[in-house]
């Protein structure tokens, strides 16, 4: 199945902007409701009207999931296995590796539940460190290993040529997920979160004008899947799963609006890609500077500032990491962790039939 006799779907800036909202809003989460932990907060009272907002910052985190599904998707039908498996891992890891070795340097000066071990960092240089027994040098990395078993899924798609059939796939995963709501809730790929992923897959296949009708139901099943996600979380993370849903609804209703849509928004790029660093390193980074510096007194001005400089640290770390780096990276892994699916793909290029 070839894309080109699809609807084009051009880069959408708009993204960008939304990237970077949903940071701000994971930030807020993090910065003024979990850094009003005794712990690490100085002893600080609430933000008031902002902690309660804050207490959404799980919405975002959904929502990032919903864009990688609807990106990825799109990117993976006009690439091969080595090349998307080079694009990701350029993309991931060398920022990974800089921040998480900014993050373990930092913690000595942190507060002490933030003490990591060098086997915990050795541990962490797998993206998994659960797998070994260790815990997250970072909170937030957490979210690595789903997003890494979503890229998992799309290679293996790749290399068995079930891209040519991509609507017939997504529509299984959907499906799948709602066979395994009641039962298998938390299972890779087709739990709670995953629901998100396919929802950003299901818009993909919609951005394309691919099967309308089909992928109108499949929408409407990951909403309520999506919705439900929100309700589960709601009890553990403490939000109004109502309000939660509502802007879950809000925002399916944005990505429905900008179907078909182009609007070319300054600095789009860039913008969209600061928001990595600028996830990997806010929370321990961020919380170790409140523990230093914040006060009952100071806290407003410290707030906006810290985040303004995990901003501008973000935009450095980028500009060298992915700009200036980006074919540095792609040639390590390319010539490394793509090769054997660049070998795979080309002899089952050999052996297919003239």
């Amino acid at each position: 199945m070839r894309t080109d006799k699809y609807a084009p779907v051009g880069r959408m800036d708009w993204l960008d902007y939304l990237r970077l909202l949903c940071a701000v809003m994971v930030m807020l989460d993090h910065f003024a409701l979990v850094g009003l932990d005794p712990r690490v907060s100085n002893g600080i009272t609430s933000y008031g009207l902002l902690t309660e907002i804050a207490r959404f910052g799980n919405i975002a985190l959904f929502v990032f999931f919903l864009m990688s599904g609807l990106v990825i998707t799109l990117v993976a039908q006009s690439q091969s296995a080595a090349s998307f498996v080079t694009h990701r891992a350029s993309r991931v890891y060398p920022t990974f590796l800089l921040c998480l070795t900014i993050t373990t340097l930092l913690a000595p000066f942190g507060p002490a539940r933030f003490a990591v071990t060098l086997p915990q960092y050795l541990a962490n240089l797998t993206i998994h460190p659960m797998a070994f027994g260790y815990r997250f040098v970072d909170a937030s990395y957490w979210t690595l290993p789903v997003e890494i078993a979503f890229y998992a899924a799309v290679v293996v798609v790749i290399m068995a040529g079930w891209i040519r059939h991509l609507q017939a796939v997504v529509a299984a995963w959907v499906l799948l997920q709602l066979a395994c709501a009641l039962f298998f809730p938390n299972l890779p790929l087709f739990g709670y979160l995953y629901a998100f992923f396919a929802a950003g897959a299901v818009f993909a296949l919609l951005y394309q004008r691919r099967n309308e009708w089909l992928n109108y139901g499949l929408l409407a099943i990951s909403f309520l899947l999506c919705q439900r996600c929100v309700f589960v979380v709601a009890g553990q993370a403490s939000f109004d799963p109502w309000i939660g849903g509502m802007a879950i609804t809000l925002v399916f209703a944005l990505f429905l609006f900008m179907r078909g849509r182009q609007v070319d928004l300054p600095w789009a790029r860039r913008i969209g890609s600061l928001t990595y660093p600028l996830y990997l390193l806010h929370f321990h980074v961020g919380l170790t500077l409140m523990s230093w510096w914040v006060s009952e007194a100071n806290k407003w001005v410290m707030l906006v500032g810290i985040m303004l400089a995990l901003i501008a640290l973000s935009v450095l770390i980028d500009d060298v990491i992915e700009f200036r780096g980006r074919r540095l990276w792609s040639r390590f892994f390319r010539a490394t962790i793509a090769r054997p699916f660049a070998w795979a793909e080309a002899r089952r290029v050999t052996r297919s039939p003239v």
